[in-house]
């Protein structure tokens, strides 16, 4: 096995085509140059995972950093964005963006507690990438090439780096409050409804989006009883919903989430429950009319 001394394990992706081979452990040090060569992308864990297990939260043996993605509009932005808050004590320049790790010295090895701390506390400072969120996570490791482009590989570089720059979690969370309670409760009520399902991350891929393309996309389908769903815009920047064009008592606000007084928001998955009372017919309805939401990037 590679010795690292955060207890970190390396493992490769064919970055031409990451599912030609799959995720593949690297346990030897010279190896991770090889492969790399060859056009297989180089990650290691952000935090300890138990070695000879597979990689899931309940083998999580260490919490090393707070690590989070961001990598919406230019790097010029992004690195700006950084910046403008705390310092991680890593960041990392990947071809998108740039990975930003927080190293700290006591949180406890729970997989839960640690999503829960970069969605309802750190990731909206940073505009950052909130479908990765998880302890059991891989991101890339510096100086090796990112070959998505063959005849133009980047180079994953550090941008910044402080060993020394370690956080206590009462640190972290002093200068993170948490979200308004009210925003916590809606997410945890909707994980809660989706965990018949294997998809830790799919409310996150749901919320993320503008609920009001979303529902434009499933009007007039079986998801919501064949009914037209238009809007009309209000002076206070929301959008009234009209069904067959007739006014509702919702409406899309200017987050882009659904405002309803009877349970047919935040987002579409309330929406379309709301018609069928039944959460396996309306992830099957949203899997077949809206299946980009299925499937990551």
């Amino acid at each position: 096995m590679i010795d690292d001394a955060y207890g970190r394990r390396f493992f490769s992706m064919y970055d031409p085509d990451p599912k030609a081979h799959g995720v593949q452990e690297i346990t030897k040090i010279e190896d991770l140059e090889k492969k790399n060569k060859n056009k297989f992308g180089i990650f290691w864990t952000v935090n300890e995972i138990e070695r000879g297990k597979p990689r899931k939260k309940e083998f999580l043996k260490k919490i090393n950093a707070i690590a989070f993605e961001v990598d919406t509009g230019t790097k010029d932005e992004q690195i700006k964005r950084i910046a403008d808050h705390l310092y991680p004590s890593l960041i990392v320049e990947t071809k998108r963006g740039y990975h930003s790790y927080f190293f700290v010295n006591d949180f406890e090895p729970d997989p839960d507690e640690y999503r829960n701390f970069i969605l309802d506390r750190v990731a909206h400072f940073y505009n950052a990438d909130i479908n990765a969120a998880d302890a059991t996570r891989i991101l890339r490791v510096p100086t090796f090439y990112h070959w998505k482009d063959s005849e133009d590989p980047f180079l994953i570089r550090v941008e910044h780096l402080n060993e020394n720059t370690i956080y206590s979690k009462r640190q972290l969370q002093k200068y993170f409050p948490l979200k308004p309670k009210k925003e916590i409760e809606v997410r945890k009520n909707f994980e809660s409804e989706l965990k018949f399902q294997k998809d830790d991350n799919l409310f996150l891929r749901i919320y993320n989006r503008n609920q009001g393309d979303l529902l434009q996309k499933l009007s007039g389908t079986e998801a919501t009883g064949m009914e037209k769903i238009t809007f009309k815009r209000n002076s206070n920047g929301n959008h009234a919903i009209l069904i067959n064009n007739k006014s509702t008592s919702c409406w899309i606000d200017q987050k882009g989430t659904i405002g309803s007084t009877d349970g047919g928001g935040p987002t579409v998955w309330q929406w379309v429950n709301w018609y069928h009372k039944d959460h396996k017919k309306t992830h099957s309805l949203l899997k077949k009319y809206l299946p980009e939401l299925f499937y990551e990037d």
